[in-house]
């Protein structure tokens, strides 16, 4: 009985932890993978609540069975003044802050993204392209790596990223004119607020869920 009483309060004290640390994470803006068209309806249907909509081209593939995401250095340095893009060690809450800058890209090199395991990587073969990495850290959007579409992020030159042999996907980022509670994934089914902010945020986009490819909350720190 004393190990589970001790179990629960290790647990209700990493709870609080997790709380106490995504407090400065307002879920203010939404990153949304699907077409032009979708995201300025989803923008002119939302107009009271959309503050801002930003769109970029980007390419979404696989490698060995890992999602990569593909931008342009334009469009990464874009996004990453919006301060969606986090750094860290483990890809988890505790450690991650906002990263506001990029690394340059040397020579015909691209910037590589993704966790540790990657380190050492060296290249990147998208389709019949081969491209040469320079690691440049633990980063992802939003508040956590969402493994189905960026668990590796690759950024090229604009005019290497013309060359890669995938389709382009339109992305939208829409800066929200609220805050719909943090941005830890946490909805706490005892408290109405919280449920209600989750609601809320969902009714922004769920009436084109069928056209979108994927979605995510973000905190745009600016």
């Amino acid at each position: 009985m004393n190990i589970i009483k001790n179990l629960c309060a290790i647990g209700a004290i990493l709870f609080g932890l997790y709380l106490a640390f995504t407090f400065n994470e307002p879920r203010n803006g939404i990153l949304i993978l699907s077409n032009k068209q979708t995201i300025e309806e989803i923008k002119v249907e939302q107009k009271n609540k959309v503050k801002t909509t930003d769109l970029y081209k980007v390419k979404i593939t696989e490698d060995n069975g890992r999602s990569v995401l593909i931008m342009d250095q334009k469009t990464a340095k874009a996004i990453a003044l919006k301060g969606v893009l986090r750094e860290g060690e483990n890809s988890n809450f505790l450690d991650s802050n906002p990263i506001y800058s990029l690394p340059a890209i040397k020579n015909n090199d691209a910037i590589l993204f993704a966790d540790n395991s990657y380190q050492n990587q060296k290249e990147i073969k998208i389709g019949d392209k081969e491209l040469t990495v320079s690691y440049e850290g633990n980063t992802w959007f939003g508040h956590y790596r969402d493994t189905a579409y960026e668990e590796v992020i690759v950024i090229v030159k604009n005019t290497i990223f013309d060359q890669i042999p995938v389709e382009e996907i339109d992305m939208g980022i829409l800066e929200l004119n609220k805050v719909y509670g943090n941005n830890n994934g946490i909805v706490d089914t005892n408290i109405p607020k919280s449920v209600n902010a989750e609601k809320e945020f969902t009714r922004i986009f769920e009436s084109h869920s069928d056209s979108i490819k994927f979605s995510q909350g973000l905190s745009i720190i600016n």
